[in-house]
């Protein structure tokens, strides 16, 4: 997130009240690190829920419950393609 940090801190040129504006200001700064935040929201909810229904299989093979096997399975070969 030094990127982020970095947009919101550097000014430069002049706007038509010559006044330096912040880089993030411009919709192209906007586009490079808007993104990268919500790719990260995205994969940390992602990663959440698929936690929680990892630790739900579990507990449910402990009490000899396969009905999640198989939903936990494509999930995980899904999240494993995604996120590498």
């Amino acid at each position: 997130m030094i990127g982020v940090r970095y947009s919101l801190f550097r000014r430069q040129f002049r706007d038509g009240k010559k006044e330096e504006v912040t880089i993030l200001e411009y919709q192209t700064q906007q586009d490079k690190i808007l993104t990268r935040i919500a790719e990260y929201y995205a994969l940390s909810v992602a990663g959440t829920k698929i936690r929680l229904g990892s630790e739900a299989n579990s507990e449910n093979i402990r009490n000899k419950d396969f009905s999640l096997l198989q939903e936990t399975h494509s999930n995980l070969a899904f999240s494993k393609c995604l996120y590498s």
